[in-house]
């Protein structure tokens, strides 16, 4: 299981995007010579990468498989700051031993990258980008809905996915979304996603929303689910506090990273 320490260097790292030896050392309060080792150690056990002189978040080698399509990466680094504050925030509000649902998207994926030091979890996802994240980790047990991949989007949707999150009950639904208003609701621009997305939430006992401050204020084609049906919204301080104020209204917990 991976100690205290650990957790809190991945930490830092997935916040920062990298961070060099002496910055870590002196945040931790521990020698550059016992930073150095542990670095080796959570290289070794895939969870990040060492540079000259520092260490930056892990990225899996499945990723570079879709480079020619970069859809994916390109919008991976779209307000990348905020969507890892948004990752590592949201994935502190769930605790050991819980049933999570994560849809495919970006933002989930920087909550999944932040879900260290956890046992006992059981994940349910329609990504399998999330699915080789998580898979690794012998602490936690992931099951993939199973479906046709939507490309290099990581996604599986169709009748086998959609028939998996109908049949699949959680603790709690991590979900992103495409646009969110007040009045429409959170809005996804896939048909197949949407209707998945909305299944896999609406089987949930807590979801909760994850968005940078760019969702807001747009309608996509598609709704996954009325604001009122939310327990959490996770954003970045970047928000504007106006527009989050409808969604405190509604009775929604909003939290900004």
């Amino acid at each position: 299981m991976m100690n205290k320490r650990s957790s809190l260097i991945i930490e830092e790292v997935l916040r920062d995007g990298r961070l060099s030896v002496e910055e870590l050392a002196t945040r931790l309060r521990v020698s550059e010579v016992s930073l150095r080792r542990d670095l080796r150690t959570l290289e070794a056990e895939g969870l990040l990468r060492r540079d000259h002189g520092g260490a930056l978040p892990v990225e899996p080698v499945s990723y570079a498989v879709y480079s020619q399509d970069s859809s994916f990466q390109e919008q991976l680094h779209r307000n990348e700051e905020e969507k890892r504050h948004i990752g590592i925030v949201a994935a502190n509000l769930i605790g050991d031993d819980e049933s999570v649902a994560f849809t495919a998207g970006t933002t989930t994926t920087q909550v999944a990258r932040s879900m260290v030091g956890r046992h006992g979890m059981r994940i349910f996802t329609n990504a399998v980008n999330i699915a080789m994240e998580l898979g690794r980790r012998p602490e936690i047990t992931t099951v993939l809905t199973g479906g046709t991949m939507r490309g290099s989007w990581f996604s599986l949707i169709g009748a086998p996915a959609q028939e998996a999150a109908a049949n699949t009950f959680v603790d709690t639904a991590i979900f992103g979304a495409s646009g969110i208003e007040p009045d429409t609701g959170v809005t996804d621009s896939h048909l197949e996603e949407a209707a998945l997305n909305r299944a896999l939430v609406m089987h949930a006992r807590r979801r909760i929303l994850v968005v940078d401050s760019s969702k807001f204020g747009v309608r996509a084609t598609h709704r996954i689910c009325d604001i009122r049906d939310l327990h959490l919204l996770v954003t970045s301080k970047k928000a504007d506090p106006a527009a989050l104020e409808p969604y405190r209204n509604a009775g929604v917990e909003v939290v900004q990273a």
